[in-house]
């Protein structure tokens, strides 16, 4: 009976170390997996932050050249003007003229 029972606590002990080292191989994979998915989500981070980085300096170099080409064509339309100070002058003293009667 008590080499049953020897037998019994061997495979008991068997068991149990076993059972241990598929818990510790657990632990170890689920550690990778955590790093694994981790370093991941840093390269999708990363990523993602240098599409947007692409993307705001392509619409600011956009806004600049709108901005200067709205600026050129502006200054182009004020250059247009034939600047005639004898008339503005001529205008101006009749409007005194008549607002000061």
């Amino acid at each position: 009976m008590s080499d049953s029972l020897d037998k019994l606590l061997v495979v008991e002990k068997v068991a149990t170390a076993l059972v241990a080292d598929a818990e510790q191989e657990a632990g170890k994979r689920k550690s990778q997996a955590q790093r694994d998915a981790q370093a991941l989500f840093s390269e999708k981070t990363r990523t993602m932050m240098d599409d947007t980085k692409r993307f705001l300096q392509a619409s600011a170099e956009q806004m600049r050249a709108e901005r200067e080409e709205k600026n050129r064509a502006y200054r182009e339309t004020l250059s247009g003007g034939v600047l005639d100070v004898a008339k503005f002058t001529r205008v101006i003293w009749e409007f005194l003229g008549a607002s000061g009667r």
